[in-house]
């Protein structure tokens, strides 16, 4: 059995997003657990745990003879994956165990299990972290999605915004953030139905956690609603490639600023069917889209006037 180590908000290490420095704005570099500035040479952050080799290898032999294996960390699960194990079976040689060391161990086993959290607040954040895990994979979401929930759930659970706030729309509302922030497309009724939580819950959380922890979140391109809406609708490739540079071409000039960028994206699908005669439905289209019949005519409206102008 091997010791457990203290988590990361016991030993004092942060997830701070920020990727430059405060006083030049120049990117950081970090060293032997210092982060420094690579222009005015401010130490940004020290006595972090330096997670590199301890020795030098000068070719691909002693590179490969002297690595290690196992697992990184990650702020995905509560320990970081830095934790204790106790097996199951026999001990360190593979000899079978005693029923008096098997008891032993099966009480050594929960003791273990038990020690994880130390406090209510620890058990908030275990339970938060492991629903989390679970709406990831209900929603098919890449690992880089869950990383960066996990850290913005971190980030508010250090700074006390959950409190007063249920932890499943917090989860939820981490995820979309995530899912913004990794330009992954996820509507908040998406996430919704697969939490436990309204789509009004998720608008809600996300909305703190975008003030308070000042994410640098941008819209949502039309493109990615495109990319959507090409993959429902049995549409050629000439009208795909139609739809893009209207899309493209929307955005440059502006029509689209404000304005929901599911109908733009649907306009733009209808607009480059009907001018190569492949049309589909502006209900059929709507549908998929997520939109109502009326907006995707008015932005088709707008499409068409800016087309007919050029």
């Amino acid at each position: 059995m091997t010791t457990r180590l203290p988590t990361p908000e016991r030993c004092g290490e942060t997830d701070d997003l920020s990727d430059d420095c405060p006083e030049c704005g120049s990117p950081p570099a970090t060293l032997r657990g210092e982060t420094t500035c690579t222009q005015c040479g401010l130490v940004i952050a020290e006595d972090y745990l330096d997670r590199g080799a301890e020795w030098r290898a000068f070719d691909a032999e002693e590179t490969r003879t002297r690595s290690r294996v196992g697992a990184p960390t990650t702020p995905t699960m509560f320990d970081r994956g830095v934790s204790s194990q106790i097996g199951w079976r026999g001990d360190a040689h593979g000899n079978p165990l005693s029923s008096r060391k098997r008891r032993r161990i099966a009480r050594m086993r929960t003791h273990d299990r038990r020690a994880v959290t130390t406090s209510k607040r620890e058990q908030n954040l275990l339970r938060a972290l492991s629903e989390m895990a679970r709406l990831v994979s209900a929603l098919e979401l890449p690992r880089a999605v869950h990383e960066e929930a996990s850290v913005l759930y971190r980030r508010a659970y250090r700074e006390n915004l959950l409190q007063g706030r249920t932890i499943d729309g917090m989860v939820a509302g981490a995820v979309y953030a995530a899912c913004r922030r990794q330009h992954v497309l996820r509507t908040t009724d998406e996430i919704a139905a697969g939490s436990s939580v309204t789509e009004h819950d998720v608008r809600f959380s996300y909305g703190v956690l975008n003030v308070e922890l000042g994410l640098a979140v941008e819209p949502v391109s039309p493109h990615l609603y495109l990319s959507r809406l090409l993959g429902e609708m049995d549409a050629s490739p000439v009208v795909r490639s139609r739809a893009s540079e209207l899309v493209s071409l929307a955005l440059d000039s502006g029509i689209a600023t404000g304005k929901n960028p599911a109908g733009v994206a649907g306009a733009a699908l209808y607009l480059a069917g009907t001018e190569r005669l492949q049309n589909a439905t502006q209900s059929d289209i709507a549908a998929a889209a997520g939109v109502t019949v009326v907006t995707l005519r008015k932005r088709y409206y707008d499409l068409r006037d800016l087309v007919g102008s050029e």
